[in-house]
Formats: C-alpha cells, structure tokens, sequence
C-alpha cells in the first residue's frame, strides 16, 4: 500500500470527504435536524436589527448579527428562542469581542467561558437556555428561511462595519488536501485561514486505513503550511465520540467543552500553538 498526499485545489474530492464525515456522524448520533433562518425586526417599517441562526446538533448557532439597541437585540433573541423552544437545547454564542459579549448577557445569555487565543485574539462563550420568557419591547419580528434581499443588504453592511472597527478579518484563505491509495480517496483534511489562526473545518480518514497515520500527515501538512504564513495557533472542534484522544496526541488542547452538542455528548474547542 502506497499512500500519496496531495493539494485538492479543485476540491474535487470534497464531496466525497464530506459524505464520509457525515455518514460516521450520522452513525454515533443518528439523523439531524438541519435550518438557517433570518430573523428581521422592523420599527415603523425601519429594520432596526437581524439574526442569521443556523440549528444543527441540537443548537441554534448565531451566525450573523445586528441591532440598533439592547431592546432589539432583546426581542430578537425572545423571537428566535420562540421558533426553536421544545426542538434545541439552546441559542450558543461565541464571540471575540467582549461588548457583544455583554450584550448578550443583558439579554438573557449566561456565561460558560472566556480564553485567550493568542496575545490580541480572544474568545467569549454563552449559552441561552431560558426558563422564563424575557418581556420586550414590540417590534414587528419576521422570520423566513430565505434572505430578504433588501433588509440583507443593510445586515451585510451592518456586518462588515462592526467587523471593521473590532479590526475582525473575515476568512483569508482556504486549502484542502486528501489522501490517496491509487486514485482512490482514503481521507482529507479541509482548513481555513483567519486572523492569526488555522482553523481546521473538516478532516476524516476511512476506517479501514484508521492506524496508519494517514489522519496525523494530514494534520502535520496543514501545521506546516500553517507556519509558512505566519500563524499563531491551529483550532478544531470535536466530539466525544470524534477523535479528542487524536487530537491530544498531536498536541492540542481542549479550552471549552459544551454539553448536550449534540444530544447526550459533550463535544470540545481545542488548540495548538504553531
């Protein structure tokens, strides 16, 4: 057995890595529930603030975000519980600027953790899991799984602009390399770039070639390539039924752990400097 190590810059073989990630989920946690939805709130016909929130594994994720004031991001967040309450466990945050990170404990969230990526780089946690639905002020709340293209043209603004007085880079790069027994695939790795960091997004190895160290070449390619551009840190998520003993192997480190993501799992942050 030979096995070869190549950059898929075409992606030609993402689909297929992405079906075989997916199809090991599916087989520890069963089908899941997957929706994006956009959450408008409108003042006399004005939009004063917007949620992007993605639901998988059991969490409403915030994706994107925008509110003229805290009574809005209150109503906002009153709303998007009240399309998902009885199906997640809860509305999770994460963030890397501190004063969104109140915000959102003013409206409700309650905090699970801060660390500190790097020297200028950190990160905030919450979770939203109310008990008692929060009174706000009336505001006229739409919520459609489609963009409306004229109230996401004031929310991209709205994004951009925050993300430039918080000095907030979106992704710079990507890349994505597989490995190859002949021309078939046998595992791939996909990373993305931002800020000082790697961030690999997805990585599997099938299982027959499991113990080979087909996964730690990936891992030590995209480490290598990681430091040819300067970066800090590399960043995954996990778990518990994943691969966290891996990762551990080669060096990283957990620095926050979630419950019930999904259903009954904890699953983990975790880190490794370059």
């Amino acid at each position: 057995m030979k096995i070869t190590f190549i950059e898929d810059k075409d992606k030609i073989f993402n689909d297929e890595l992405i079906h075989h990630l997916r199809t090991y989920n599916r087989s520890c946690t069963g089908e899941v529930e997957f929706d994006q939805n956009y959450v408008y709130a409108l003042e006399d016909g004005e939009l004063v603030g917007a949620l992007i929130v993605v639901y998988f594994w059991d969490w409403v994720s915030i994706k994107h975000v925008f509110y003229k004031n805290q009574s809005v991001l209150n109503a906002l967040i009153n709303k998007a519980w009240e399309n998902y309450e009885g199906r997640a466990v809860g509305i999770k945050l994460i963030t890397p600027v501190i004063e969104r990170w109140r915000d959102f404990l003013v409206a409700g969230f309650k905090p699970t953790g801060a660390v500190n990526l790097t020297e200028n780089y950190n990160y905030y946690y919450a979770n939203y899991m109310p008990k008692i639905k929060r009174e706000t002020k009336d505001y006229e709340i739409i919520i459609q799984s489609s963009e409306n293209p004229k109230y996401q043209e004031v929310v991209d603004k709205e994004y951009t602009d925050f993300n430039k007085q918080n000095n907030i880079t979106g992704k710079l790069d990507r890349f994505h390399w597989v490995a190859l027994d002949g021309k078939a695939f046998v595992g791939g790795i996909n990373c993305e770039v931002y800020e000082n960091s790697l961030y690999i997004s997805h990585i599997v190895v099938l299982d027959e070639y499991r113990h080979k160290d087909i996964g730690s070449k990936l891992m030590e390619i995209a480490e290598d390539i990681g430091r040819e551009k300067g970066l800090e840190i590399c960043q995954l998520g996990t778990c518990e039924f994943q691969a966290r003993p891996f990762y551990e192997k080669n060096g990283y480190r957990v620095i926050h752990t979630r419950n019930d993501n999904p259903r009954g799992f904890k699953s983990y942050t975790m880190i490794k400097n370059l």
